[in-house]
């Protein structure tokens, strides 16, 4: 056996020994030493650097942050419950035509629209172009983070400095299958393309739908998304929309209702963990009668009240 393939099965068998004695969050942690280690012996450079752990209390208590694009007809003033509107620039803000993830089409939007998105922004704002993202988590061409940052530069020099702006599902790379061992630190590695968009925005909002039929999944899930934007933009309030209905993904529950006692478990897990949430639904709610709302609603009322 060469040096190098002893190197990779010592690497392999730190990472199942960790996992088995400490658990995922630690055992990457671990991993991560195990793999820096292995690379000083050959002088090259550490490209991840470790991750932070999870706080062990609330990240930020009272100033936690509710906002919100629920679309329910005859819904109330949502401010006089103490969410936040959130602006949310959709790719028909950017672009004429429609294109899905992965198409490999990186053509950039007209300056103008740009210019024109920030300038109808709110105080918080959110930009959502998806066509640029891969075909499968842990996946991002690269041409994309340079177009993302092309984007980021433009809006941001065009936006009023008492606003601020992130984007979506970009910060970090959402991952659900790649979060652990050394598939975990393919993906860090994926992600930290995205540093230089991580040091233009103001705030990062990570995707944490619900897209499996296992809700015990979700919880890891949305740790690992939380801890990877706050290490790719160290120091900006992580803010994950949340979804209270199943993805079209998540197959035999796809389109329900996340039930209320589930909701109300990722508040609080998010609450432990980010700095705020977004609280997102689909347009065509607006067809729905708010007083028909499922029962998360109670939940999230109950929680607003706790903050």
């Amino acid at each position: 056996m060469d040096n190098e393939s002893a190197k990779s099965i010592a690497l392999t068998r730190g990472i199942s020994e960790a996992v088995d004695r400490m658990g995922i969050e630690t055992a990457v942690e671990a991993a991560i030493d195990l793999y820096d280690e292995l690379l000083r012996e050959n002088d090259a450079p550490t490209p991840f650097p470790p991750a932070p752990p999870p706080p062990d209390v609330p990240s930020t208590g009272s100033s936690f942050k509710v906002f919100e694009d629920i679309n329910y007809r005859g819904r109330p003033n949502l401010q006089n419950l103490g969410m936040l509107p959130l602006k949310i620039h959709y790719e028909s803000a950017f672009f004429e035509d429609k294109r899905r993830a992965g198409d490999g089409d990186f053509t950039l939007p007209p300056t103008g629209r740009i210019v024109n998105a920030a300038r109808a922004s709110s105080r918080y704002s959110c930009i959502d172009i998806e066509r640029w993202w891969g075909f499968s988590d842990n996946d991002l061409d690269d041409l994309a983070a340079p177009a993302y940052e092309h984007v980021a530069e433009i809006y941001d020099d065009a936006l009023d400095k008492s606003k601020k702006f992130g984007f979506y599902s970009t910060i970090p790379i959402r991952s659900l299958n790649k979060i652990e061992g050394v598939k975990r630190m393919r993906w860090m590695d994926t992600n930290n393309r995205l540093r230089g968009l991580g040091n233009i925005v103001d705030m990062t909002f990570p995707s944490l739908y619900n897209l499996v039929d296992d809700d015990s999944r979700w919880f890891d899930f949305a740790t690992a998304n939380i801890l990877e934007a706050k290490r790719i933009a160290p120091g900006k309030p992580c803010y994950p929309f949340l979804w209270p209905e199943y993805h079209p993904n998540a197959k035999a529950k796809k389109g329900q209702a996340v039930p209320a006692g589930m909701f109300r478990r990722q508040l609080e897990h998010l609450r432990e963990r980010a700095d705020g949430v977004v609280i997102w639904t689909l347009s065509k709610t607006k067809n729905v009668d708010f007083k028909n709302i499922p029962a998360w609603w109670g939940e999230l009322i109950d929680f607003m009240d706790t903050l």
